[in-house]
């Protein structure tokens, strides 16, 4: 899953602490997470009614030999459909809160910090040899204005790296800055970039 937002046009470049990630919010907290409490729903309670139907064939298959055959079909698609359940789970359990993620960001940003992109991609890895397992990064990239602008990106550069919100899923957190040349900037600001690297979210086996 690779996931891009330019957060600021350059026409609309403005100081200000508020960020707006409505759009964001919406694909992570209902779309991606209601589709796929869909599809486990889904596949849960076809596995109960294939479970119903099986227990009654087989309570059956003393007295009428024929359905035997229709039992064991029935079984076997019951397999299936519990291996497609675990997989699901499976993914489910790797899954990274992202709504909680991005609101904790929202909330976070110094006030003289306007962050104009904001890059979230997932790549599939082995860890530990042997565990399937998703590994997010995430990468921002903003300004911060006036004197204070170097604190400023330290003190969002100290909140991804420590802060409950964040420090029990970070693997490694780096930031870059530089002073900030465009037209109208002043001297005091800066440009900045942060790397985060999550920690692998392993597969549930």
């Amino acid at each position: 899953m690779n996931l891009r937002v330019d957060l600021i046009l350059e026409s609309e470049q403005r100081s200000g602490s508020i960020i707006n990630l409505k759009s964001i919010l919406r694909i992570s907290s209902i779309i991606f997470p209601s589709i796929l409490a869909i599809i486990i729903l889904f596949a849960f309670v076809n596995s109960i009614k294939l479970k119903n139907e099986l227990a009654m064939y087989q309570g059956e298959m003393d007295i009428a030999g024929p359905k035997q055959e229709q039992a064991e079909k029935l079984h076997e698609q019951l397999m299936k459909n519990l291996n497609i359940l675990k997989e699901l789970e499976s993914w489910n359990s790797s899954h990274i809160n992202w709504n909680e993620q991005l609101l904790s960001l929202q909330r976070e940003v110094p006030p003289k910090i306007q962050l104009t992109d904001l890059d979230l991609r997932q790549v599939l890895q082995i860890v530990d040899k042997k565990a399937a397992a998703r590994v997010f990064t995430l990468t921002l990239k903003g300004k911060a204005k006036g004197a204070t602008s170097e604190g400023s990106i330290h003190a969002l550069y100290d909140t991804l790296k420590n802060s409950p919100a964040f420090s029990p899923f970070m693997a490694n957190v780096e930031v870059s800055g530089s002073q900030d040349t465009t037209k109208g900037a002043d001297k005091n600001d800066r440009i900045f970039k942060i790397d985060c690297s999550y920690k692998p979210s392993k597969f549930a086996r």
